[in-house]
């Protein structure tokens, strides 16, 4: 309906210039849902604009979700570097704000992938909500970063929690098969292969064949289980 009407409050813009950047932030909000994310970008970029220029009558959470939805665009047109900066400004402005949480899991997301600043990420998923939606993210991230180290235990601890607390979640196939992994780092081979036969059983038609039956073909040789090897080889 607003966006119909898009080009009828343009004429009587003059009526509503106080709050003019509230509603530009209200057309970005409308466009980013219906996919136009570079019409929402624009719209929000406006916003931010008269915003700044009305900075001391604009209520804080409207500057913040102003910055939220720039987070939220720059995410999806990957650019990263942009994300990452709006997300340690609303870390630092809005330490009380109820999106803390999200923020912290994306700001993690976000140094592992451009900095790999291992600690740091660690720290961040520290203040993600357990009981909130992105917990098996969180688990799953912190199996990756100990993966990335070569802490094997805190692996195979970080994927049996995820896979104990989250049974359907859509990471738990990659997070058996690196805690598999890692079980065979540390030498406990027979745990290691009832990994792989559970990833095999619970998935059925694995995302990477290849690399889950070379893992289980290191396993067995280093069981020196002939016949289970070869019984391996057979399937």
């Amino acid at each position: 309906f607003l966006i119909k009407k898009q080009p009828e409050l343009k004429s009587v813009t003059q009526y509503w210039r106080e709050w003019q950047g509230e509603l530009e932030l209200i057309y970005a909000y409308l466009y980013l849902r219906q996919g136009q994310i570079k019409k929402a970008k624009q719209f929000l970029l406006w916003a931010q604009n008269n915003l700044k220029q009305e900075s001391n009558q604009v209520p804080l959470i409207v500057k913040e979700e102003s910055l939220y939805l720039g987070t939220v665009i720059e995410l999806l047109l990957k650019d990263h570097q942009k994300a990452l900066q709006h997300l340690k400004q609303l870390l630092a402005e809005y330490a009380g704000s109820e999106r803390q949480s999200d923020y912290y899991f994306w700001y993690g997301v976000l140094l592992y992938e451009l900095e790999k600043s291992y600690l740091q990420t660690i720290m961040a998923m520290r203040q993600v909500d357990r009981e909130g939606e992105r917990d098996d993210d969180r688990l799953f991230l912190l199996g990756k970063v100990n993966h990335d180290q070569q802490k094997w235990r805190a692996v195979i601890s970080a994927f049996a929690k995820l896979q104990k607390l989250h049974p359907g979640s859509q990471f738990l196939e990659e997070g058996l098969y690196l805690q598999a992994q890692a079980f065979f780092e540390l030498k406990q081979y027979n745990s290691g292969l009832e990994i792989l036969n559970e990833l095999q059983n619970t998935f059925g038609q694995l995302k990477k064949p290849e690399e889950r039956f070379i893992c289980g073909c290191r396993f067995l040789w280093q069981c020196k289980d002939m016949s289970k090897l070869m019984m391996f080889f057979s399937v």
